[in-house]
């Protein structure tokens, strides 16, 4: 799940015009990321779900990340106005045989540990057992990965491999 930062103050200071105007650009963006390996939907308000099948979790960690910086980098202009807004994500993986309700709220906890950690972040709940809430870890990609937003379409294929750390941080090597 990802939530734009503080929507609905953007909304009432600029008006709904011009935040029709960011859900779009935000919505081009995430399209331009994802198209092809996974599903963009908007989930209400300001959310949009991200749905990636056939995929590992580690394997679509970067691309995620990738994205939500990408919405942070990006200008939106609306008549004599340029605005930039940022995103919180919530990341987890649907369980073998996990109802949907339990894999929408342990994505919704991970978005509101993001919410709680300043925002213009992701964090991840990925439990190997269902019903078992373990503590989110948050999504980072060394400043090497991503040098530039535009010049970054592969950033999957550079990444060798994903691992945790003793504390459960997600590690990437390059």
């Amino acid at each position: 799940l990802l939530d734009i930062d503080y929507f609905k103050k953007f909304n009432d200071q600029f008006g709904h015009r011009a935040g029709d105007e960011v859900l779009r650009s935000v919505a081009n963006t995430l399209w331009s990321r994802i198209a092809g390996k996974g599903l963009v939907a908007r989930y209400g308000g300001e959310e949009f779900g991200l749905v990636f099948t056939n995929h590992e979790l580690d394997d679509v960690l970067p691309l995620i990340e990738e994205a939500r910086r990408a919405i942070a980098e990006s200008e939106t202009r609306f008549e004599d106005k340029s605005f930039r807004v940022t995103c919180s994500l919530g990341v987890t993986r649907m369980l073998s045989g996990e109802p949907a309700q339990e894999w929408l709220q342990r994505a919704d906890d991970a978005l509101y540990v993001s919410k709680d950690a300043g925002r213009d972040c992701g964090h991840c709940i990925d439990s190997p057992i269902v019903g078992q809430r373990q503590a989110a870890f948050r999504l980072t990609l060394p400043e090497k990965v991503i040098p530039k937003i535009a010049e970054s379409a592969s950033v999957a294929k550079k990444v060798e491999s994903v691992s945790r750390d003793a504390q459960g941080r997600q590690t990437i090597n390059m």
